[in-house]
């Protein structure tokens, strides 16, 4: 059973911000702050900023190629012991239109030849309860949820 009672209505907030590294650090920063302030645990703020930071940072690297003229909105909501995680742009599309899959990667192999790139849709696959993609009139619509402790 949780600690907090149950809210009476869902609490939202967002964000629209420029696709740069720096104006998503301090979006990730003003998550955060509004998170702590709304009573989510501090282990439950760590997983869902590691999840959102690879988000964002990939809109950033690869649907705006790394130019800090495009914008992303973010939409959070907390509700029934989950958060809820709704991200737009309007770069490019995911490639097939579609969340990548991530392949499983051989670990078991000399330092040298470990794999790069590839681990943050695995990461952000399993740190989210669920996770969706469309393309819809030019804009990128990412949506993800995640379950809060309860403790």
């Amino acid at each position: 059973m949780s600690d907090r009672p149950p809210a009476k209505e869902p609490y939202r907030f967002g964000l629209s911000f420029q696709s740069s590294p720096l104006m998503v650090r301090h979006a990730l920063s003003e998550v955060m702050s509004c998170l702590q302030k709304k009573g989510v645990r501090e282990k439950d703020c760590g997983v869902f900023e590691l999840a959102l930071a690879e988000v964002l940072n990939n809109i950033v690297e690869h649907a705006y190629e790394g130019s800090d003229t495009g914008s992303i909105t973010l939409s959070i909501t907390i509700w029934n012991n989950s958060l809820n995680c709704e991200i737009s742009d309007i770069g490019k599309a995911m490639p097939n239109l579609s969340l990548p899959v991530p392949k499983q990667k051989e670990l078991n192999v000399g330092i040298e030849r470990l794999p790069e790139g590839g681990w943050g849709w695995m990461m952000i696959r399993e740190l989210s309860d669920s996770i969706t993609y469309q393309r819809t009139s030019g804009r990128n619509k990412l949506a993800f949820q995640m379950g809060l402790d309860q403790a």
